[in-house]
């Protein structure tokens, strides 16, 4: 629970930031004088990054939190056409469609037998499945070796590809 409540709790921290920080834009920066900046557009993406080794070993942090992030975004995806969502950790995908990929989709979600990998297959060519950045992790942004960075990102287009 109390997990849930940070986590959710960030969230909100994360839209009131934007939201702010478009408003301060619109007030300082934007001539008021012009009726087209009178509205503000918020856009919010959905988006995963996931730190395998950060807090917990990457196994862990699979069985605790990725898969079902998977699941359940794969499902909401099958659900909802007008949804889309995007991920950034090859790693995390790779495993979750190693140990699940060839299972079936609930019935409940859509009414053929899929399997998980042929749903982030047709989700992916449909635009809804967005693989962002595509390394095998998301390597850190400050200070990164070079030779680092191109590693696992190699890593994560070589599994893509």
């Amino acid at each position: 629970m109390q997990l849930k409540l940070t986590q959710t709790l960030r969230n909100g921290a994360l839209i009131f930031l934007l939201v702010n920080i478009a408003l301060y834009w619109r007030w300082v920066f934007l001539p008021v004088s012009n009726p087209a900046f009178h509205s503000i557009h918020v856009f919010v993406v959905p988006h995963s990054h996931c730190d395998p080794g950060w807090k917990r070993n990457w196994e862990q942090y699979y069985h605790e939190n990725v898969r079902d992030i998977l699941r359940n975004v794969v499902q909401s995806l099958l659900i909802d056409n007008r949804r889309k969502f995007s991920w950034a950790d090859i790693s995390f995908l790779a495993m979750w469609l190693a140990l699940e990929g060839d299972q079936l989709v609930p019935l409940s979600v859509n009414n053929t037998s899929m399997s998980w990998r042929s749903a982030v297959r047709s989700l992916i060519k449909e635009g809804r499945f967005e693989i962002v950045h595509g390394g095998w992790v998301q390597h850190d942004e400050a200070l990164v070796p070079l030779e680092s960075a191109l590693a696992q990102l190699e890593l994560g287009v070589d599994y893509l590809t």
